[in-house]
């Protein structure tokens, strides 16, 4: 049984109990198969007012940088460039970006953009154990009320209406989190 204590910050609701019932259920899941994915910008980080991740662009898996190979002084060395191998990392080029990064299909996707879409609904069709988390972001008090939209596609429905019609759990920012950021 998980402590009462998990997930502090988080209120008592759908969200909170379908995290928590997978986490009870994670024993079923080989260990080598119990993987976790989650989309960083938006997810992980806050991307309003300032996209935050801007500054880290390749992440553990992610949008793959290429680099150029010169000579300098007679030695190769390495240089990164500014342009990417494939495709942005977005939409179906996640789901190929984790299958090369970790060789196969992650039990828990969490997202919050159309651009994660993929990554949610492919973990979720998995076999056994599986949880797909989308984080609204709906909370202006707190955090940012915006509709998170994919940067290099536009989706035909809203990210919040493929999760209901899909089944995903969808986290709101306002109603499942007590605690956004802490206080000072």
């Amino acid at each position: 049984m998980l402590g009462e204590d998990l997930l502090p910050s988080w209120r008592d609701g759908v969200a909170r109990t379908a995290l928590v019932e997978f986490l009870a259920r994670a024993d079923e899941i080989p260990p080598d198969e119990r993987i976790a994915v989650f989309d960083n910008d938006g997810t992980l980080w806050c991307e309003k007012p300032r996209y935050a991740q801007l500054d880290f662009f390749v992440w553990v898996v992610g949008t793959l940088v290429t680099y150029e190979l010169q000579r300098r002084d007679g030695r190769p060395v390495l240089l990164r460039t500014r342009h990417v191998e494939g495709a942005t990392n977005e939409g179906a080029a996640k789901i190929l970006n984790i299958q090369v990064g970790l060789g196969r299909r992650p039990a828990l996707a969490a997202g919050n953009s159309p651009g994660d879409a993929e990554m949610l609904e492919y973990t979720s069709t998995g076999d056994g154990p599986r949880l797909a988390l989308l984080v609204d972001h709906d909370d202006a008090a707190r955090e940012y009320a915006y509709r998170s939209e994919a940067a290099t596609f536009s989706a035909a429905e809203s990210i919040t209406a493929t999760a209901a019609r899909l089944g995903w759990t969808r986290v709101s920012m306002r109603d499942d989190w007590a605690t956004v950021f802490p206080e000072d």
